[in-house]
């Protein structure tokens, strides 16, 4: 990042964490391990008095319409519950509602809970412990960022999609999770004729109806 995040987060808070990887993955760009990030954080919010983490992205904020539930709900949910998967809300840069669907983006702090895969990574709380609040909305909407920011942005994840994607698919050809994922990076890009590809080799493997749904689009 280039525009002083790290200054930004500490005018508000104390607890403003430096992986002690950040420099490699600075320099290296595509070796960035999302999962090694996140559980970092995870680990040390182990030692803090919360109940709750709320994982929200710089590019994301929560409506403003729904996020009073967090106050007056959350303190509801079952003791059994350990994730809960909110709405997210993808936006084109007018602000206009393209596309909605579940995540997982609240976890009960001190539950045991971490991440996997290094990019697009998943949470490993059991089915059991999981919850949906689709009324809890997050908004993901880029349109703050100049048009060389995205750019760099998306070469980034096309770096880390290629790293990482292709030998998982090897080791295992009904991974359709990496095969998605992969797809939808050179989507992004542009390069559709690779994304076809990929979509295409998904669809016989998927086991998810919304994601198959997107592939087929």
């Amino acid at each position: 990042s280039t525009d002083k995040p790290v200054d930004v987060a500490c005018a508000y808070t104390e607890h403003v964490l430096t992986h002690p990887r950040s420099e490699e993955w600075r320099a290296n760009r595509g070796t960035f391990d999302f999962s090694a990030a996140r559980n970092y954080v995870l680990e040390y919010l182990d030692s803090l008095d919360a109940d709750w983490i709320v994982q929200i992205d710089a590019d994301e904020t929560l409506d403003p319409a729904t996020a009073p539930m967090l106050r007056t709900e959350l303190s509801k949910v079952p003791t059994h519950v350990n994730c809960i998967l909110v709405t997210m809300i993808m936006c084109h840069d007018s602000g206009e509602e393209y596309q909605h669907f579940l995540s997982e983006r609240l976890l009960r702090n001190k539950s045991g809970a971490r991440f996997s895969r290094e990019m697009h990574n998943v949470c490993d709380v059991p089915l059991d412990q999981r919850m949906d609040w689709p009324q809890l909305r997050i908004l993901h909407n880029r349109r703050y960022k100049a048009a060389e920011s995205r750019y760099e942005r998306s070469q980034q994840r096309l770096e880390l999609a290629e790293r990482y994607f292709p030998p998982r698919i090897e080791a295992d050809p009904t991974d359709g999770r990496s095969m998605f994922y992969l797809a939808g990076t050179y989507f992004d890009c542009g390069r559709i004729a690779e994304a076809k590809e990929w979509f295409t080799r998904y669809l016989p493997v998927s086991k998810w109806p919304h994601e198959k749904y997107q592939a087929a689009m």
